[in-house]
Parts: structure tokens; C-alpha cells; sequence
């Protein structure tokens, strides 16, 4: 007897461990578009998400090929709040030269950034305010928006908010010998003008620069990842690190630069994201051209610019990918541990497809997160098939550890849709899977079963789905009369969990053993 609760206890630890579509997020873990601007049915182009740690709510940006942009505000069960906009989602005006970047959460509400293009050729960075209930604050700028018009030629491609509060916008000039470009805004969202505009490029080459991602250090420093355009349509990644006044701090790298050097035989080379762990401890990625293909890279070091040769492979990690490769989202969870959010081309067409990896710590891919291939994650929106395109977007980690995903398809509409999907990682700390917290008001008996589990519980259950420790959703049962003895008897022999939604809306999961018949 002492085995079998050692055994159950053991498979009740895996069962936290699992990741798989949160059913705790509408249903199935996704909710879907299509939104409308205006009444029209448009492209949809989400750009960024944020949680807010303090309600639990998500926030989501959610752009439109042609003009117009809208918030969506979620609760954490995945329906909209209805106390924001209108039924949870507000429209924003935007011209179609105009673009938002990213959200970012205030004391009274949202920060849009972005740029404005009054007139062609002519691009401006912006800040529009957004209050709590999803209306502009007129009260900011001018109508709500504050454009610097003395900066006219910065396409503005990334943004970063830090510890200072500042909002850091990066892009690249309209003249492309011009290079990379970077401004600031305070944390009250008036112009830095002592910050100035910035521009980088390679003195007496033919060459160009292109800022693609930037990050504050907590010391204020900024660093900006991109690639060097060095001649022949050959790329180089970089990052380049500024003090906090705008000018280049040498004492980084190599003359304030840091250059990936990887050991193996490559091509073309760009840093697209950065991020930074509680440790302080740098992390860039982007993509590599190897033999025979691409690759995504993912490098790891300090403040000053070393690499760590600890990581990966002397600091460098490479993961697979197919066709052309673009890396959304790096982003680094409390163990230090690494996400990556990538699209590419399983196929010789256009078909693209979004994958999520995790690294440890030491950059070895976790075996234990998968939905199929070890140490990845990939991603199938409800109502689509393989022939769609399925293009993540952006990413974030919860504060609890789950995983928030944006992202459009062409598979549900004639048009491109929005997606929002959430899943549990191996690392989640989900309550309710600790069964021994969980409700006394509900069990399971037989247990290990052969034929059946009946379910017991003091409140109504509204469904019921039977998941594998890895994650796969096996049956689901929605029919009232089967919830109360679930079959079991198609089963393969080995461990599951049983996930039950109650009518209160709460979640309960129990371990079972599935025994031969």
C-alpha cells in the first residue's frame, strides 16, 4: 500500500509539471477573432500583450492592415472585461502610415508608443496615454498624443520601458546611410531633448545599420541589438550599448559593441530581441544562416559585454528551424530559464508555423516541455489545419508562469484573425493540480481503474477532459449523464489526469492509473 501512494504522489508532482492549452482560459485556451474596425472586417495584425500583475487582467494590441487599432482587456478566465471600452475592446485611430509598437502599463492606466506619418516620407515617434476604462486622455499632449515632429525621418520599430520609466524607441532613419536611430521619453512622456535623436552607423563604409530591439539595463544604460548591412548583402548581429545620456558607453564590448563569434561555419547573422534575468544576466537572440539552412541563435552575457562561455555552446545556442526564420519573443522566466517565441516555413510554400522553445539555464533544451518534439511547443489555433497560416506575434510569462501567446491566422476567415491563447508550462504553479489543497467536496473512485472513474462531487460538474502527463488533451466529456461515471475502458494503460470544471467555475484536476483490463 505504502508503494501505491509513493506511485500516486509522484504522478500527482507530473501532473503540475504538464503544459498543454490552459482550459481555465475560455474553454479550450484560445479566444479568437475577427474584430472590427469601424465596421470593417480588416487584416488583423496583433502587436503586443501585457499582464497586469496586480488584477490578473491581459492586455492586448490589436492592429488593422489599413487604419485603425484596438485594446482588447481580458479577464483571467479569458472573457472580456466589460468594464473597459465597449464590451472590453476600445477603437484607435491611426492612419494607415501610422503604426503602434507596444503597451505598456501606468499608474492610471496604458502607454501606447508608436509613430505618426503626417505627411510622406515623413516619420515621428509617439506616446498616446490611455486611461483605465480605455478612453484617450485628452488631457496628455494634444488629444492625448505626444508627437515629436523635430524627429522626422525615425521609423520606429521597437520600444522598451524600464525601471526609470522612461519609454526608449528605436528604428531605423528613411535614409538608410543614415543608420539605426534612438530617442526617449521621460516617464512623464514629455520629449528627453537631452537625450536628443541618436543615429549609428558605420563611419567610411558602404555599409548600413538597422536597429531591430533594445533594452534599459538597471543602471540606466540602454542596449540596442540589430545587424550591420557590411557590404554584398552580408549581415552582421550586433549590440551596441549607450549610457543613459545617449552617448556610446566604450567601456562595453569591444568600444561599446559586442559582436557574436560563434565558432561554426555561418553566413548572415541578426540580433532581434533581448531580454534580462533577475541575475542580470544578458540575453540576445535572432537568427543565424548555417549549413544547410537557418538557424535561431540565442547568445548569453554580461553587462560589460563578455559572453558566457557557460551557456550552450561556449555562450551560443542554435535551434532548428525551416525557411525563412523570424524570432518573435525572447523572454526569461524566475529560474532563468528561456522562451523563445519563432515563426517559419515548415513547407516549400508560404505556410507558417509557431513554435515555442525553452532552454535551461545551462541553454540545453527542457525535454520535459513539449507537445511533441522535446523541448518545443507548437502552437494549433482551434478551427485551423495545417494548410493555415499560424503566426505568433509576441509573447509573455505570467506571474503564476503561464504562457500568454498573440498571434494571427489565416485559417478561421477570409481575412487574416486574431489569437490569444494561453498554456500551462512545466513550471506553472497551478493550485489546483495540488491535490492536496484541492476542494473536499470532490473524488474519484475506482483508483487505478480498468473500466471506469466515477466522480463524485458536492456541486454540479459541467465537463470533465482526460489529459496525459505530457500534456495531450485525450476525451473530453460534456454530455450531463456521462460526467458522473466517466469511461475509461479505450484508454492505454499508464498515468492521466483528470481535469473537472465545476458550475462555480472552478478547476479541479486528480491523478488516476489507468490499469489493464
Amino acid at each position: 500500500m505504502k508503494q501505491l501512494v509513493i506511485l500516486f504522489l509522484a504522478i500527482s508532482f507530473q501532473s503540475v509539471s504538464g503544459q498543454k492549452y490552459d482550459s481555465t482560459f475560455n474553454g479550450n485556451g484560445f479566444v479568437t477573432g475577427a474584430t472590427l474596425y469601424e465596421g470593417l472586417n480588416m487584416i488583423e495584425e496583433p502587436t503586443d500583450v501585457i499582464y497586469e500583475s496586480t488584477t490578473g487582467k491581459i492586455v492586448m494590441l490589436n492592429q488593422f492592415n489599413w487604419e485603425g487599432a484596438t485594446l482588447h482587456r481580458f479577464n483571467s478566465d479569458g472573457s472580456y472585461d466589460i468594464d473597459f471600452g465597449t464590451d472590453g475592446i476600445q477603437e484607435y485611430y491611426k492612419a494607415e502610415e501610422d503604426e503602434f509598437i507596444n503597451v505598456f502599463e501606468t499608474e492610471d492606466g496604458y502607454m501606447l508608443t508608436g509613430r505618426t506619418s503626417p505627411e510622406y516620407g515623413v516619420y515621428s515617434p509617439i506616446l498616446e496615454e490611455i486611461q483605465a476604462d480605455g478612453n484617450v486622455n485628452t488631457a496628455f499632449g494634444i488629444d492625448g498624443i505626444n508627437a515629436v515632429y523635430s524627429i522626422d525621418s525615425l521609423i520606429v520599430r521597437a520600444s522598451y520601458k524600464g525601471a526609470s520609466g522612461r519609454y526608449i524607441l528605436i528604428g531605423n532613419d528613411v535614409d538608410w546611410y543614415v543608420g539605426g536611430g534612438i530617442m526617449v521619453f521621460n516617464a512623464d512622456g514629455s520629449y528627453d531633448a537631452g537625450f536628443g535623436y541618436q543615429t549609428l552607423n558605420i563611419s567610411g563604409e558602404l555599409a548600413s545599420i538597422s536597429f531591430e530591439c533594445v533594452l534599459e539595463l538597471p543602471d540606466g544604460r540602454i542596449l540596442v541589438g540589430g545587424n550591420a548591412d557590411i557590404g554584398f548583402d552580408v549581415y552582421q548581429a550586433f549590440t551596441v550599448c549607450y549610457l543613459a545620456n545617449g552617448i556610446i558607453d566604450e567601456s562595453f564590448g569591444e568600444n561599446g559593441f559586442l559582436y557574436p563569434e560563434p565558432e561554426i561555419v555561418h553566413g548572415n547573422s541578426s540580433t532581434q530581441k533581448m531580454t534580462i534575468d533577475a541575475d542580470g544576466n544578458i540575453y540576445a537572440a535572432g537568427f543565424i544562416t548555417t549549413l544547410p539552412g537557418t538557424d535561431y541563435m540565442v547568445i548569453k552575457f554580461n553587462d560589460s559585454g563578455e559572453i558566457d562561455a557557460g551557456f550552450g555552446s561556449s555562450g551560443y545556442v542554435y535551434l532548428d528551424g525551416e525557411g525563412g526564420l523570424e524570432l518573435k519573443k525572447l523572454d526569461v522566466n524566475s529560474a532563468n530559464q528561456l522562451y523563445v517565441l519563432g515563426v517559419d516555413h515548415p513547407e516549400a510554400d508560404a505556410t507558417l508555423r509557431t513554435t515555442i522553445y525553452k532552454l535551461l539555464e545551462t541553454g540545453e533544451p527542457d525535454p520535459a516541455f513539449t507537445n511533441g518534439v522535446p523541448g518545443q511547443f507548437l502552437i494549433e489555433v482551434p478551427g485551423t489545419d495545417s494548410d493555415n497560416d499560424i503566426e505568433g506575434r509576441n509573447m509573455i510569462i505570467q506571474a503564476d508562469g503561464k504562457l500568454v501567446i498573440i498571434g494571427n491566422t489565416d485559417g478561421l476567415s477570409a481575412n487574416d484573425d486574431f489569437w490569444i491563447g494561453r498554456i500551462t508550462t512545466n513550471e506553472t504553479p497551478v493550485d489546483v493540480i495540488n491535490e492536496n489543497e484541492m476542494p473536499k467536496n470532490i473524488s474519484i473512485f475506482p483508483n487505478p481503474a480498468s473500466n471506469y472513474l466515477d466522480i463524485t462531487s458536492d456541486v454540479n460538474i459541467e465537463s470533465a477532459t482526460i489529459f496525459s502527463l505530457d500534456g495531450k488533451q485525450i476525451k473530453s466529456i460534456f454530455d450531463v449523464n456521462d460526467l458522473q461515471r466517466v469511461d475509461v475502458s479505450d484508454l492505454e494503460p499508464g498515468c492521466y489526469v483528470l481535469e473537472v470544471k465545476l458550475s462555480e467555475n472552478e478547476i479541479s484536476s486528480l491523478s488516476f492509473i489507468k490499469e489493464s483490463l
